[in-house]
């Protein structure tokens, strides 16, 4: 077992495999000089080792110290999400909860064990632009307009307000455009609650596709804890989840492997509650094998990011049902928002520039190992 699968063990697993499987961790990797990545799980571990019975004078500090801190950027963040709701539903506008915000409110998880960064809206395409305009009355400034260019390139636009950020979504999932599908996440919608703020979430099948769908793209490596959202849905639900409902909503996307993919790895490292029935490969056709490296989600098995990335635009451009112009004007324009550049004109040199950066760290960082070696 790599570290990465200690670490995520010891953040989800149950309680009684967590301590083991932080030490193991420990041993091979240690707390010092993380990245993102495992920084974004020390909260989980350490609400997991306390569900444990392991007594806080004996969890590392840099784990208390970490939590501590997510806790109060979570709370923050949830307080934005609320009040952006709460903002909207009185211009009229309906807008779902999504991910993390979404799971607290529901009741899935605590937010001590469920940090977040920034939160996530979901509108109707329809609602997109003026829902922006809202967002913008109220403090929150687009990383670029919302008009009816975006609407048709983009799945999402990002919102900051000083160092806060929010994402306004109109459509639910970055690899699936389908309408039909969006409406039904959409009408399917419960309520919740959040220290007395109504909100609309995603019902449990939709919430569980949407968390599979983006946690396990190859391209979104700081997308972990994915998993811990997945086993939250799952067993709060139990015996209450719709099996047929959520197989039927993911073979009409066509991502019915990359999620049974997902779902057996649940099971195999963390006894998941899923029935066999749905994991059974020979229910879903086989994709091609560009598609099949789309989704990863196990440790280890990721591919580079970016090029991970381009391998998504381009299946999403080939897979579209629009004329060859279309697509690809909308993969280049993709292109463009990835790699930072002001206009397509600029697109060239700007991939140019990425490039020249990423061979320079290389180099930098073969220069380094060459020179520990030596040493």
């Amino acid at each position: 077992m790599s570290p990465d699968e200690f670490l995520r063990l010891a953040a989800f697993g149950a309680p009684a495999r967590a301590p083991g499987a932080f030490d193991q961790w420990s041993r091979a990797r240690g707390p010092d000089a993380l990245d993102p990545r495992e920084l974004r799980l020390l909260a989980p571990v350490y609400e997991n080792l306390r569900r444990a019975g392991i007594a806080d004078v004996e969890i590392a500090p840099v784990v208390k110290q970490v939590a501590q801190s997510t806790l109060i950027a979570t709370h923050l963040v949830l307080r934005d999400a609320t009040a952006a709701v709460e903002r909207l539903a009185a211009d009229g506008f309906d807008a779902l909860l999504l991910k993390g915000a979404a799971l607290v409110a529901g009741g899935y998880c605590t937010a001590a064990a469920r940090p977040m960064s920034d939160f996530d809206l979901l509108v109707g395409a329809s609602q997109a632009v003026p829902v922006a305009l809202v967002l913008e009355a109220a403090g929150w400034r687009p990383d670029a307009p919302v008009d009816a260019a975006s609407i048709g390139f983009r799945h999402a636009m990002r919102f900051k307000q000083g160092r806060r950020s929010c994402d306004l979504h109109w459509w639910a999932l970055w690899d699936s455009r389908d309408d039909a599908a969006d409406e039904r996440f959409r009408a399917g919608a419960e309520i919740a609650s959040w220290h007395g703020v109504e909100v609309r979430i995603l019902r449990p099948e939709h919430q569980l596709a949407q968390i599979v769908l983006h946690g396990t793209r190859t391209c979104n490596t700081l997308a972990s804890h994915w998993v811990g959202d997945a086993l939250a849905v799952l067993r709060t639900r139990g015996d209450e989840f719709d099996w047929d409902l959520f197989g039927r909503e993911v073979e009409a996307r066509g991502f019915s492997h990359p999620v049974s993919e997902a779902l057996a790895y649940l099971v195999d490292a963390f006894h998941a509650p899923v029935p066999a029935a749905v994991i059974d490969p020979s229910r879903s056709k086989p994709p091609s094998r560009r598609r099949r490296r789309l989704h990863s989600p196990r440790p280890g098995r990721c591919p580079n990011e970016r090029i991970a990335f381009l391998e998504a635009l381009l299946d999403l451009a080939l897979a579209a049902r629009t004329p060859q112009r279309t697509r690809l004007l909308w993969l280049l324009v993709n292109l463009q928002y990835a790699f930072g550049a002001p206009s397509l004109a600029r697109l060239p040199a700007a991939m140019i520039r990425r490039g020249a950066h990423a061979l320079a760290r290389q180099r930098r960082g073969a220069k380094r190992t060459s020179t520990i070696s030596s040493a």
